[in-house]
């Protein structure tokens, strides 16, 4: 039997996973039919894989969008290459050819990230005419589905009539205006009332060309994440300022400064390599502890030692922003830096899984059992309001968070409508933590270094103002 073209495109997808440890290049795929590996001219010598390598998210370099279907894969392969004698280094089959490491066409050593030489032939440009939008998209591969409100819409061509201007382009503007060798764009129409959300996707990449929220077409919305239907909800610009509010603080100079000592230093992050500090509410309060409070006090050491005019800098530009004094106390934890390496995995999850999950922010419940504990012991007792509370994060290299506008994480479902915040280097980012919030994904090869820190309001007879702490 004739496979059909559905068939046909199942069989010949693949999943492909690469990455480089020292000079070794370790490659798996997920096929359901026959491929093999190119080198271009060069002769490639194999080496004995190890069946036990772990390939995380972000070593997916084609196909990262159907990682849900990796079980369904008939035949999975591993393999081991010299990176030095790498020159094109492909996984080819009947109709796909998934570049993993180009020295010919870029840098060499260089890995290809999600198939860049992929992403850079690919132009999508966009109008509305009448009662219909109109889509042209130049691409090495056929595109092969529109999400529309969660279903899959097939791509409808209509006539080569239409032109497109340098505006019209919203993804690759350069390509376009280059005219990429002379190839024309595939035209395509979908009617106006049956998008009340529309995003293309080709390949790993999905482009957000509407959003539910307005009718105006969308630019430079893009996700390596499945979920496309919520990157389809997000809401323009910013949360409103009772939500979300930032500003500046640390100095480029500074900023540089701090990502320094944090790369000196990371030999001493906890909590899976991505804790540069103590955390409270991560078990830091209690583990080796022993319940005493004062504990606390020598593991503050390394941040005074090494960051203390950069936290009290942090206070101040909160102090400012808030009309009260900030100040910290010696049995609890200082605001410490999330570090985490560009490659791990767990900040490649996008919107999928921890870290996390969206949430509401409850550290002051384990800052409440520290100052019982104080009072019960040593007899210090504070007046803290735990209702008054904040969340600050202060981006060192990259970051981002998607905000829910409601408090009611029992009902939220991630689909929701919702903000996308992309955070600025040297810049506060405070908020109540009561809002649902998430992690955003991960989009570069950047470590991600953030500072961390939560307050309360404190009114005590000699001291009153805003307790930071971790």
């Amino acid at each position: 039997m004739t496979p059909t073209p559905m068939e046909n495109q199942y069989i010949n997808r693949l999943i492909v996973f690469a990455r480089q440890f020292e000079s070794t290049i370790f490659v798996r795929v997920y096929s359901n039919s026959q491929f093999q590996i190119t080198n271009g001219s060069r002769p490639l010598t194999m080496l004995t894989p190890d069946p036990n390598a772990r390939f995380t998210q972000a070593d997916c370099i084609h196909n990262h969008h159907i990682l849900n279907e990796i079980g369904s894969f008939k035949m999975q392969s591993s393999f081991a290459f010299r990176a030095e004698e790498v020159s094109s280094l492909r996984v080819v089959n009947d109709n796909v050819s998934v570049v993993i490491m180009d020295s010919e066409g870029g840098p060499e050593g260089v890995m290809v990230r999600h198939n860049r030489w992929f992403l850079n032939a690919v132009v999508v440009a966009c109008k509305k005419d009448g009662t219909d939008y109109i889509i042209g998209i130049r691409s090495p591969d056929v595109p092969h589905i529109f999400h529309l409100n969660g279903k899959v819409l097939p791509l409808a061509p209509c006539g080569h009539d239409h032109l497109f201007t340098d505006e019209d382009c919203i993804y690759n503007r350069e390509s376009f205006a280059a005219g990429q060798d002379g190839q024309s764009l595939l035209v395509y129409s979908v009617p106006l009332d049956s998008a009340d959300s529309l995003v293309l996707e080709v390949d790993w990449l999905a482009l957000v060309i509407k959003s539910c929220i307005s009718d105006k077409i969308a630019g430079d919305a893009q996700t390596i994440s499945p979920n496309l239907k919520a990157w389809s909800n997000i809401l323009p610009g910013n949360p409103p300022k009772h939500m979300f509010r930032t500003f500046p603080c640390f100095s480029d100079e500074e900023v540089l400064e701090i990502n320094a000592k944090c790369r000196s230093l990371a030999h001493l992050r906890t909590h899976r390599k991505f804790v540069l500090g103590h955390v409270g509410y991560m078990g830091d309060y209690t583990n080796d502890s022993f319940g005493d409070p004062m504990s606390v006090v020598k593991k503050n050491r390394m941040l005074k030692e090494h960051f203390q005019p950069y936290i009290d800098t942090m206070m101040d530009h909160l102090s400012s922003e808030l009309g009260e004094p900030v100040f910290t106390l010696p049995y609890v934890f200082l605001p410490g830096l999330h570090y985490q390496d560009g490659n791990s995995p767990d900040f490649q999850h996008g919107r999928d899984t921890f870290f996390g999950e969206f949430h509401c922010d409850g550290q002051h419940t384990r800052l409440q059992q520290q100052l019982g504990d104080i009072e019960r012991l040593h007899g210090i007792k504070h007046n803290i309001d735990y209702e008054r509370r904040y969340t600050a994060t202060c981006c060192i290299t990259e970051g981002g968070m998607y905000m829910y506008p409601t408090q009611e994480l029992s009902t939220c479902c991630r689909d929701d409508l919702h903000y996308s915040v992309t955070y600025r280097r040297g810049w506060i980012n405070l908020h109540s933590g009561r809002w649902v919030h998430q992690i955003s994904t991960h989009q570069s090869s950047l470590d991600r270094i953030c500072w961390q820190a939560h307050l309360v309001w404190c009114d005590d007879a000699e001291r009153r103002g805003w307790l930071i702490y971790w």
